[in-house]
């Protein structure tokens, strides 16, 4: 007859201990592993995507209307803003990078929205204004800021997926 596992409720109440440490530590791991290739909230306006840092320029006013989060960084750059209604970083975005009108079935759309926070997008997709760099998810473009940009006209608020290819 097989024996079976006897534990005293002390050893059961140890070894759940040590099984929540374990878990503990393998979330921090996972975290800290994603933050260090650019995923989720930047640490410091040092390591903001260089082409949001040209748009702030002096202007260290214009870090408060903008919610930058990473979406990797490694050899290539992704991330994804958000930008206030009224901010002068929408003009200086279109004059700045050649940005046409598109529809909300662009190709880079479905990656915009999985990546945007729930709470940063409202209403359904067709009421956003798109707009985008020309060739943006239908052609391979390297060396250059790729941008895809939802406006909300209710609001006025912007969310720009960015990408970098190296």
């Amino acid at each position: 007859m097989a024996k079976r596992f006897h534990f005293s409720l002390k050893t059961l109440l140890v070894l759940m201990g040590v099984a929540a440490l374990l878990c503990c530590g393998a979330a921090m791991l996972y975290h800290e592993f994603r933050q260090s290739w650019g995923y989720g909230p930047y640490s410091s306006f040092d390591e903001w995507p260089r082409s949001l840092v040209d748009l702030i320029d002096s202007d260290a006013a214009l870090v408060d209307d903008v919610e930058p989060l990473g979406l990797g960084s490694f050899v290539d750059h992704a991330s994804i803003w958000r930008i206030k209604p009224g901010s002068p970083l929408r003009q200086r975005l279109f004059a700045g990078h050649q940005l046409v009108a598109t529809t909300s079935n662009h190709p880079m759309v479905p990656d915009l929205l999985k990546a945007a926070p729930g709470k940063w997008i409202s209403g359904d997709r067709a009421d956003y204004n798109w707009y985008a760099t020309p060739g943006y998810g239908s052609q391979h473009i390297e060396g250059v800021d790729l941008f895809l940009v939802a406006e909300y006209p209710e609001t006025g608020e912007m969310i720009v997926l960015h990408e970098w290819l190296f």
